[in-house]
């Protein structure tokens, strides 16, 4: 069930990233003619005066059709290079250059288009043009966000399990470099504006132990105590309200330093690994202790992560490997994607109807249920599905064993995100992309390491 409107707000979206580039055009222009000197000699091969040229100028501008009187395929055209501008942060400075000269150019994967679906991408190629983050790390925090604001009513069904839109990923720079914190900021910014209620008190940082988790979404916390009678003597107990429940079970964790994790992870006793799994599962939260047990029930948690390539390799050891704990989290290469030394906040009227258009989105995914497959998807979803399934050998098979689970998910938040009741064909492509994307960094940031290693799936 799409709408058609939205298809005019991305074409207002379109006609707004084109004008913001092209005052910046401009603006760097008349930037570039204030700095030419006064005491240039006339050329004597070209006679014309500037106000001679600048009167040609406007008239040929007077003489351009209007973007309204340019046929669709001459739109298409002119909207292509401007992204392909704005995506490579190309200008009259020579910033692409200046990228490649200080050793930005691009050493893994590269994210096809087709991850770019629907709202999720007009919102990374919105911000792209203003941030140094990887439109891939931008990308993924906007689905995980938008995935744990919705909250876990939306899902797709295997067997007797739902899987909503529910995702733990893992940013992976290859150097402290690869500026995976700079691609939060503006989606949270974003959602600040649409659910500023979440984003106040949902997003929480600091993942040090299982029962840490658990508290943040708590059910109530009950200590039994004795009844006293005469003289003291015990005649019962009863169960005393010592903490309140946390109504809102909605949890996103930022966890910027996801090395430290790892380390709190091997310490004997600590019970993270077992509580992210059971996390990322849904169900119930719990610890198993005597006196005060903590308990969640349903909890809705969402995870991004950021850490770089040698800290990953030194200190993911092989049993969260092959136990499953890995193959619950989407491992995301990310790159820094241009320089941008004087870097202006994204203009409001780049914002805006995007904000307006998340707004409605989640106003419609919280009102959703069970979510299905149309007949176009289902066929694609046979097609792939065996080579999800299949997987690759030894540890790293194990570390990408969940594929078809992570694309599932993505597939209905792509589904959600068109306003959609109904994962189609370009739901599940898109997914899949995204999900290639993520395999082959696994894959690239793994090597040599796994090349000998045998390991079981979990």
């Amino acid at each position: 069930m799409g709408h058609a409107g939205m298809d005019d707000d991305f074409t207002t979206i379109e006609r707004l990233v084109r004008d913001d580039y092209e005052n910046r055009e401009m603006a760097e222009q008349e930037r570039n003619d204030f700095d030419e000197p006064d005491d240039l000699p006339p050329s004597d091969a070209d006679p014309t005066s500037k106000d001679d040229l600048d009167n040609g100028n406007a008239a040929e501008n007077e003489a351009e059709p209007s973007w309204d009187a340019l046929s669709p395929e001459e739109q298409e055209a002119i909207m292509e290079d401007v992204e392909a501008a704005d995506r490579h942060s190309t200008d009259t400075n020579g910033q692409a250059q200046r990228n490649k000269d200080q050793g930005l150019g691009r050493t893994g994967p590269r994210l096809d288009d087709a991850a770019l679906h629907g709202l999720a991408g007009r919102i990374v190629k919105g911000i792209d043009p203003y941030t140094e983050a990887d439109p891939a790390a931008t990308l993924t925090n906007f689905l995980t966000a938008f995935g744990n604001c919705i909250n876990a009513a939306p899902h797709a069904i295997v067997l007797h399990s739902n899987h909503p839109a529910r995702l733990f990923i893992v940013q992976v720079g290859v150097s402290s470099k690869g500026r995976k914190g700079t691609g939060w900021s503006p989606i949270r910014h974003i959602f600040s504006t649409v659910d500023p209620g979440w984003a106040k008190d949902r997003i929480k940082t600091g993942l040090s132990s299982g029962e840490g988790v658990i508290y943040v979404v708590r059910d109530a916390l009950y200590k039994q105590e004795p009844i006293k009678g005469h003289k003291g003597k015990v005649e019962g107990y009863q169960q005393v309200l010592k903490e309140e429940a946390v109504e809102d079970k909605r949890l996103m964790i930022i966890e910027e330093e996801f090395a430290s994790v790892l380390n709190v992870m091997n310490r004997v006793g600590n019970t993270l690994s077992p509580v992210i799994r059971q996390g990322w599962d849904g169900g119930t939260l719990s610890t198993l202790v005597r006196n005060n047990p903590l308990a969640a029930t349903n909890p809705h948690i969402s995870i991004v992560g950021h850490i770089t390539k040698d800290e990953l390799l030194a200190r993911l050891d092989d049993t969260s490997k092959a136990n499953g704990f890995a193959n619950r989290f989407l491992w995301v290469w990310v790159e820094r994607s241009k320089l941008l030394p004087d870097a202006p906040p994204i203009p409001d009227h780049i914002l805006e109807p995007l904000i307006d258009q998340l707004r409605k989105t989640i106003e419609f995914a919280r009102k959703t249920n069970a979510l299905t497959r149309d007949e176009c998807a289902s066929a694609l979803w046979h097609e792939v599905y065996a080579d999800l399934s299949a997987g690759q050998q030894g540890l790293l098979g194990a570390v990408l064993s969940r594929a078809e689970a992570q694309v599932l998910r993505l597939s209905v938040a792509y589904a959600l995100l068109d306003l959609s009741v109904t994962i189609r064909r370009d739901h599940i492509q898109a997914a899949l992309a995204l999900w290639k994307y993520c395999e082959e960094g696994t894959v690239k940031l793994s090597r040599p390491l796994y090349s000998s290693d045998s390991a079981g799936r979990n």
